[in-house]
Order: structure tokens, then sequence, then C-alpha cells
């Protein structure tokens, strides 16, 4: 059975203890707050599908702390995938490669390959070295963003908590505010024909497809592609384009995020506004919370406006992101 529990903690050591007797706990990353289990806690793991209502099919990621992982929980690993850990990790790259057969296929969404990436954030990285120390080996922590599924992610360890009652996720390994706030980029690495590699973009993230590209060049033989899925939420959240944005007309019960020549070309309209800072990096680090407190703020809609189509790197994966969250239909 889990430790008691001390809700919120700066103790990664009291977590990873918690982690090594079966408790799900939420952790900082640099881009969001997650939710995980120990990866040899399959059982733990599997909880997590039900505390989010994530569907079975979507895997959870193992965060790890160093390139041992690859020999740990993967196989077959093409020498692509090592160079991208070393040239990014830690950092905002999530790699899937082919699966040790030792992980649990629920951790893996029923198929062969695992997810690995290595957070950012110290206290993180400290969290899965104390569970290796627990653990007797390389760790990982089998998780996903902390929060439910298709909502907001956290970038704070009480928006986190405010999702998830104390018997769902009884430890929070407090990390301060998420310094990117924008996730992962997710990069699936598999071997093609004739001894080439194929890499596909799943999700658009911090890391754009350029910086992938020039890092693995002498392996390509042509462009990464994309194959993003498009899940669309289930909240108020409605993503438009800037100029579908200057025609809203809001009701009271309204909220608009934009730019503020938006907002301006709005005119004196009586949904409540609120200005989108320009820059994409100041914009990725206040956009969840900002999002969260209109919706807290207003009974009606959200609408947010989208990064141009043409936009690359970070407001590429704003984009991306706002779309997937989007009910719009």
């Amino acid at each position: 059975m889990p430790l008691a529990a001390k809700r919120l903690s700066e103790d990664h050591e009291a977590v990873a203890r918690a982690l090594a007797a079966g408790a799900v706990v939420g952790f900082p990353t640099e881009t969001v707050y997650g939710i995980g289990a120990s990866v040899r806690q399959a059982d733990a793991a599997a909880r997590i599908f039900e505390l989010k209502s994530r569907p079975a099919d979507l895997p959870l990621m193992l965060h790890v702390s160093s390139l041992d992982a690859f020999d740990a929980f993967a196989r077959e690993v093409p020498e692509v995938a090592r160079q991208l850990a070393e040239q990014f990790w830690p950092g905002p790259l999530t790699l899937i490669v082919p699966a040790q057969a030792s992980i649990d296929r629920r951790i893996l969404g029923g198929g062969n390959t695992v997810a690995l990436r290595a957070p950012d954030h110290e206290r993180s990285a400290a969290l899965v070295d104390a569970l290796g120390r627990l653990e007797g080996g390389c760790a990982a922590i089998a998780g996903t963003s902390g929060n439910r599924h298709a909502h907001l992610p956290a970038t704070r360890a009480h928006e986190m908590c405010a999702q998830f009652g104390s018997s769902e996720v009884p430890w929070v390994l407090e990390g301060g505010a998420c310094a990117l706030g924008v996730e992962s980029t997710v990069l699936r690495i598999e071997r093609a024909g004739s001894g080439s590699t194929r890499l596909q973009i799943l999700r658009q993230g911090a890391i754009s497809r350029e910086a992938l590209e020039a890092e693995a060049a002498p392996w390509l033989d042509a462009e990464i592609s994309s194959a993003e899925v498009q899940r669309k939420g289930t909240g108020r959240l409605r993503a438009l384009e800037l100029a579908a944005i200057a025609r809203l007309r809001p009701t009271g019960s309204d909220a608009v995020f934009a730019p503020a020549a938006t907002l301006v070309a709005l005119g004196p309209t009586v949904g409540l506004q609120r200005e989108m800072p320009m820059d994409p990096g100041s914009l990725a680090s206040v956009l969840y919370a900002s999002l969260r407190a209109l919706e807290s703020e207003v009974d009606g809609l959200v609408y947010v406006a989208l990064p141009p189509s043409d936009s690359k790197g970070v407001a590429l994966a704003l984009r991306s992101r706002l779309l997937r969250l989007s009910g719009a239909d």
C-alpha cells in the first residue's frame, strides 16, 4: 500500500518512496506537471488511465534521467535516436522507439513501442534517480500530463492538486511554475526498408522540426514528416484564426484571449477580454494559466486566437496544442 502522504512536498526522496510503494504521484517538468507511477508498478501505472479518463490505446511515456534508459527499456535503438537524445536531453523531446518486452503492455497502450523523455527539471531528475536507488536499477516514471484527459494541463502544483483528490494522487512534488509551458515534441523513430530510418512528428512541441532535421541530417533520406492526430477537447475553449476572432460578438458570459490589435478590432463588446503576448515564448509560459483563469471568470465560451498557420517552432506547437484542446467543430 502507498505510504501516508503529505499532499504537497518538496522532498523528492519521500515522493520516490511513495512511487516505489505503488503510489500515483504528481511531479514537475519544464513543460507541464505530470502524473505518473513507477514503470515497475504496472498496476499503479494502469490506474492513471482511469484517473484521467484517458483512452487505453494512448500510451504513457517513460520519464527518465539518462541515456541508460535506451538499454533498460528499449531494443534495437536506431543510432539517430541516441544522437538526438545526446543533443536534446534533458529537454522537451520524447522519442518513440521499439520497446523491451518486459514493459507491461498497458503502459504501452497495447503497442510494442515505448516513448522516452528526460525532462529538464532538477527535481524530476532527482526523483527518478532516487527511485532508481530504491529499486536497484535504471528507473522510469510512466506517466503523462497531470490533468484530466482533454482538459488544460497544469503548469503549477496547486493546479494539479485542484484536478485530482488526495486519495487519487496522494503526493505532488512541488517544483514551482513550469518554465516552458508547452509540451514536448513527440518523435517516432522506426526502421524502414533498405536500412533507412523514418522519423515522424506525432506531436509538435517545444523543439522544432527544423532543429530535429538539422541534428538528424546524416540519417535522413527525406524530410521529417508529421502525423499528428487531432483529438478535440471537451471543454469551453474555442480556438479560432485571428480574422475569425475579430468578427466575434461575444456575450457577457464569454471571454476572448487575443493580441491587443485584435481586441481593438472587436470594439467595445461586452465579452471579457485579455491581451495575449505576441512573443511565442512569453505566450507559452502563461497560456494554460491564462486560459484556466478565464474559464474560472466566465460561464460561457473562452475564445483564443491561434498563432498563424505558417508558424514555426514554439508558435507552431502552441497552434497545434490549441487545436487539440478546442472543442470547436
